[in-house]
C-alpha cells in the first residue's frame, strides 16, 4: 500500500472514531504509528535499488579479478585448464611412429593401439603428435599459449586412469573426471578416446617448470583406487587431498614400474616455461 493511500485511510478512520465516539480517541500507540508511516524513508526505493545493484556489480567484479577469495576452503586453483583449438591449425604432423605394437613400457600383453600426446605450438600452423609409447619419447617445452590433449585407442576394454602432476607438486585428475570428458569407464577395444573432449584442449595456465602424466591401463576396475577418489572428492581440506594424491602416485610408480599382465603405466614428460 503506497504511503498517501495509508494515511488517508488512517486519517478518515480517525474522524469517524472522535466523532461517533468523542470520549474515545486513537491510543498514544497508534499516533506513533501514524506519525512513523508518515515519516520520510532516508533511502528512497529507486536509491535502495541502486546501492543493491551496485553491490552485486562490486562482488560479480571481484569475483573474476579475484577468484581465490570465493573458493571454499580446500580447494586449490587447477593448474590445467581447457580452452578451445588455436586458429592457425591447418592439420596433424607426426613425430616417428605412432603405433609401434602398442605394448607396456617392458614386454608384455597389447594395451593400445594407439597412445598420443598432440600439441598447438601457438606460432605453428599444424598440430604435432608424439607417441607415447616408445621408449623415449622427444621432451617438448610449452607455454601457456600452447595447447595439448591425449588420444586414446585401447586394443582390448580398459580401465584407465590418467593423472598429471605439475610443476608445484600437486597431482590433478585428468580421467575419470567429467571436467574434462563425460566419457566413463571402461573405454572400449577400437574406438578413439580424446582428453579433453573435442573442440577443446588443455593448457597449463601458471605452472614454470616440468609436467608429467600418467596413464594407467587395467584390465579390472582398481576398487581402492576408486574409493581413494571418493575420499579425495569429500575431504574438506587441502592438507587432506594431498595426502590421498601422495599415496595414489605411490601406487601409480609402482604400475608403471612392474608392469603386468593386467595393468600397464606410461609416463609422458614435458617442460613448461
Amino acid at each position: 500500500m503506497k504511503d498517501e493511500e495509508f494515511e488517508k485511510i488512517m486519517d478518515v478512520w480517525a474522524s469517524y472514531e472522535i466523532k461517533s465516539a468523542p470520549q474515545l480517541h486513537p491510543t498514544e500507540k497508534m499516533y506513533q504509528m501514524v506519525e512513523a508511516k508518515k515519516r520520510k524513508v532516508i533511502f528512497p526505493i529507486y536509491v535502495r535499488w541502486a546501492l543493491a545493484g551496485i553491490a552485486a556489480a562490486s562482488i560479480i567484479l571481484l569475483a573474476i579479478l579475484h577468484p581465490a577469495i570465493f573458493r571454499p576452503a580446500g580447494m586449490e586453483e587447477p593448474s590445467v585448464g581447457q580452452r578451445r583449438g588455436l586458429v592457425s591449425e591447418k592439420g596433424v604432423t607426426t613425430k616417428g611412429p605412432l603405433t609401434p605394437g602398442g605394448r607396456g613400457p617392458k614386454k608384455g600383453p597389447v594395451f593400445f593401439n594407439q597412445l598420443i600426446f598432440h600439441y598447438q605450438k601457438q606460432d605453428s600452423r599444424t598440430a604435432q603428435a608424439i607417441n607415447i609409447q616408445t621408449p623415449k619419447p622427444e621432451r617438448i617445452t610449452l607455454t601457456s599459449d600452447d595447447n595439448y590433449s591425449l588420444l586414446l585407442q585401447p586394443a582390448r576394454d580398459l580401465y584407465i586412469y590418467i593423472y598429471q602432476l605439475d610443476s608445484y607438486g600437486r597431482l590433478m585428475k585428468i580421467f575419470p573426471n567429467d571436467v574434462y570428458s563425460f566419457t566413463q569407464n571402461p573405454l572400449r577395444q577400437g574406438e578413439t578416446y580424446r582428453f579433453p573432449s573435442e573442440p577443446n584442449w588443455f593448457y597449463l595456465v601458471k605452472n614454470k617448470g616440468e609436467e608429467r602424466i600418467y596413464i594407467v591401463a587395467s584390465a579390472q576396475p582398481n576398487q581402492e583406487w576408486e574409493d581413494l577418489h571418493d575420499k579425495y572428492n569429500k575431504a574438506d581440506n587441502k592438507q587432506k587431498k594431498q595426502e590421498i594424491f601422495s599415496r595414489l602416485l605411490k601406487e601409480i610408480d609402482v604400475i608403471v614400474e612392474e608392469q603386468s599382465e593386467i595393468a600397464a603405466g606410461w609416463v609422458f614428460v614435458f617442460n613448461q616455461r
